[in-house]
């Protein structure tokens, strides 16, 4: 079974052990079932890419996922051989972006269940793609944080989850 692995985290632990089974449901449900973790960090230096959704309702904040280009290219391709489709990917490709913007989508809506199941209403923004060199994400301004590590043959991920309240 796929499984997320929280490395630093200020946020309730409730809160974390529902998004981390949210993590591991979708990864599971898209075929990824070797992922790896470990309690390294995953730097934002290399990043190349990111997606952000937004987190609306009694729990506010963000939901970013990133990883270099070739990483998540990667990651892609796997995706896409899980569902049978042997289609060749490549960075700049609309197909690329929505599915890599499309994964952290499945991320929030499943992190939205959770956190209902548990009594805490909220919504998800639509899912925002950024791609491009030396991406500064700036992740001073939540309350709390949390760092998501995903390992797998595609390379290593990161989900960032801050919260402002």
């Amino acid at each position: 079974m796929p499984a997320c692995f929280f490395y630093t985290f200020t946020m309730s632990e409730s809160n974390i052990i529902l998004i981390e089974k949210a993590c591991e449901e979708i990864f599971k449900e898209n075929g990824l079932n070797s992922i790896n973790t470990d309690s390294t960090s995953v730097s934002f230096d290399k990043t190349n890419i990111t997606a952000t959704i937004g987190l609306a309702g009694e729990v506010q904040g963000h939901l970013i996922l990133y990883s270099g280009l070739d990483t998540a290219v990667n990651l892609v391709r796997e995706l896409f051989s899980n569902m049978g489709m042997e289609q060749e990917i490549a960075a700049g490709d609309q197909l690329f972006k929505e599915t890599f913007a499309e994964l952290l989508n499945q991320l929030g809506g499943r992190t939205t269940i959770k956190l209902s199941e548990n009594g805490i209403d909220s919504d998800i923004t639509p899912p925002i793609l950024i791609k491009g060199d030396n991406i500064f994400i700036n992740t001073n301004t939540y309350n709390s944080t949390a760092i998501i590590k995903i390992s797998g043959e595609f390379g290593d991920i990161g989900l960032f989850v801050g919260l402002t309240n």
